[in-house]
């Protein structure tokens, strides 16, 4: 938007029924910044993944999103060896920034772990 613009609306898209959401974040103490942090929107046709935004914070400069990881968990369904093909695959994919606290190994290592948690979280989906 430029300067002298203003913004009217906002649309927000309506979500089937079977799309759930999830977010967390892990931090050294209740109310610290965030080590790392992911807000995730997974859809399912029956138990097979149909789309998915796997979106990270607090682990680079801005938040990004792990395309080839929700890319990969198309048409597969969720289970434990799905989740932890998916832990690996986003330490590999995104490229980590260190912190005041924390070095790029232990945000990787502590962002493979959230994923593995978040996505544990959609097997009891609509709970």
């Amino acid at each position: 938007m430029a300067e002298y613009e203003l913004l009217v609306g906002v649309e927000i898209p309506v979500v089937n029924a079977d799309t759930y959401h999830r977010f967390t974040e892990i931090s050294r103490r209740s109310g610290d910044y965030a080590i790392s942090g992911g807000a995730f929107s997974i859809s399912f046709e029956a138990d097979i993944i149909t789309a998915a935004r796997l979106a990270f914070f607090a682990v680079s400069d801005r938040a990004v999103l792990a395309t080839s990881t929700a890319d990969a968990l198309l048409g597969k369904p969720l289970n434990d060896e799905t989740i932890a093909t998916a832990g690996q695959m986003v330490a590999d994919e995104l490229d980590f920034l260190a912190d005041l606290y924390n070095g790029i190994a232990a945000k990787r290592q502590i962002t493979k772990v959230l994923t593995q948690r978040l996505l544990s979280q959609f097997i009891g989906r609509g709970q």
